[in-house]
């Protein structure tokens, strides 16, 4: 499967929409647990960015396995041009 651009495309997709959405959980989790010190009163502000951003990559991570399921090549919008330089960038050499 590691000459299939299709896959090829899919798997790129996934690294980096969902670790960035790892990231920014821990980003927002990290900033959490510093506000307690600082500035108590943004804990449940961090608190919150962290919960909607884990589910909406958990929606997201759905219906992108339900449309890819289904046969359908769905390209996430944002990220959709910068999976295109790195999926093309990182082909294997031909043997």
């Amino acid at each position: 499967e590691r000459r299939d651009p299709v896959v090829r495309f899919h798997a790129v997709q996934a690294v980096v929409v969902f670790g960035s959405a790892a990231l920014l959980i821990a980003l927002f989790g990290g900033l959490a647990v510093a506000s307690l010190s600082f500035l108590p009163s943004t804990f449940g502000f961090f608190v919150t960015a962290a919960m909607v951003t884990w589910t909406t990559g958990v929606v997201l991570w759905g219906i992108t396995m339900w449309k890819v399921a289904s046969g359908n090549e769905w390209r996430i919008p944002v990220a959709a041009a910068w999976v295109d330089r790195l999926a093309t960038a990182s082909e294997p050499a031909s043997a």
